[in-house]
């Protein structure tokens, strides 16, 4: 498996923000989105760097999994996510990684595009998948019918979470495609959530239009489905 770094740290975005998590961030992606807060990972790295409370290694890549074993042991019960870059690019060793470490609750990181990439497997032990939408003015590409096929192989799975992150110059049109979307998809699967995630920068959330949108769509939704929720990472400067 080729992962670029793992950590402990809190978890900085979601409903589930402020809880502990062991982050496994594989290299490699398949999209080059203009907000990416981690570059490093869109590409293979020779080298994982492993953080932990007692001290920082490295390991050259690919990393055989067994070797691990000692660095994941104490955090056995935590949450860990599969993050990246994109994690599905690796979905087969996922399963591996799952297999050999059960004791965890698992959580996958993913950009919505890969939906040949879900197992049976995947659905059965991943706990929550946290799906981001990635709008157009993002990747300069249009990702609604990828986002819908990934959806719909989802439909299984314990918990999603979606994920839309929006930027000063998000624009308004977007957003309504979005919301039409999220409506038919809530249909399908009454307890999604959907959280909307402003851009921070040097500790300062941004807000535009659209934040503005979904701050009213939001006050229009008493049932906690939708949330405004910045990451939380830069704020509290944790990693």
């Amino acid at each position: 498996m080729r992962i670029e770094e793992i950590f402990v740290s809190l978890q900085g975005e979601t409903p589930f923000a402020g809880i502990p998590f062991v982050f496994v961030r594989l290299s490699g992606c398949n999209l080059r989105c203009q907000y990416c807060d981690t570059p490093a990972a869109l590409h293979e790295s020779p080298l994982c760097r492993l953080h932990f409370p007692d001290g920082e290694t490295t390991l050259p890549n690919p990393i055989p999994l067994e070797s691990l074993r000692p660095f994941l042991q104490p955090f056995a019960g935590y949450w860990l996510s599969f993050t990246g870059g994109e994690p599905l690019l690796q979905a087969k060793e996922i399963e591996t990684f799952m297999t050999l470490f059960p004791h965890f609750r698992f959580w996958m990181e993913t950009n919505g595009t890969l939906s040949h990439h879900i197992s049976s497997f995947l659905l059965e032990n991943i706990e929550v998948w946290s799906m981001d939408i990635k709008l157009p003015s993002a990747t300069t590409k249009n990702l609604w019918e990828s986002h819908q096929h990934f959806f719909s192989s989802l439909l299984k799975a314990k918990t999603i979470i979606l994920k839309v992150v929006l930027t000063p110059t998000t624009p308004i049109e977007e957003m309504e495609t979005l919301w039409q979307i999220f409506q038919e998809w809530k249909a399908q699967r009454p307890d999604i959530t959907l959280v909307f995630q402003p851009m921070t920068h040097n500790t300062h959330v941004l807000t535009g239009k659209a934040f503005f949108w979904a701050y009213e769509k939001v006050l229009a939704t008493p049932d906690g489905s939708l949330r405004i929720l910045p990451q939380i990472h830069p704020l509290l400067h944790i990693p």
